[in-house]
């Protein structure tokens, strides 16, 4: 098993996120729910060691802000509403721009 260590720690925003236009809350039907209950795929991106001159990480961080951009509820949160006259909850997802984590780190392969 490799040691993983963790180099750095940022929240990437979406490109050119203006905090007062557009802001979204997308209300999640009861198939979304169903759904909530459910195990997540985790994901993450393997690469070769980079070349030092190159600012790799950088250039991913930039291209993650534009997806976010296109792809903005990604870039929300989760939000529970507990609706206290009937007893009940309700979600949404709330396109605020604050944007995902994004971990940079390393390992060194044992062979």
């Amino acid at each position: 098993m490799a040691d993983v260590v963790v180099i750095s720690e940022t929240i990437v925003r979406p490109e050119s996120y203006d905090e007062g236009s557009g802001r979204v809350k997308i209300h999640l039907s009861p198939w979304d729910l169903f759904f909530l209950r459910a195990e997540y795929p985790q994901r993450g991106l393997l690469f070769p060691q980079p070349d030092p001159k190159t600012d790799f990480i950088a250039q991913l961080k930039s291209s993650l802000s534009v997806a976010l951009k296109i792809f903005y509820p990604f870039a929300g949160r989760l939000v529970k509403t507990d609706n206290e006259d009937d007893k009940t909850a309700s979600f949404f997802v709330d396109c605020d721009g604050s944007g995902v984590k994004f971990v940079h780190a390393s390992a060194k392969v044992e062979m």
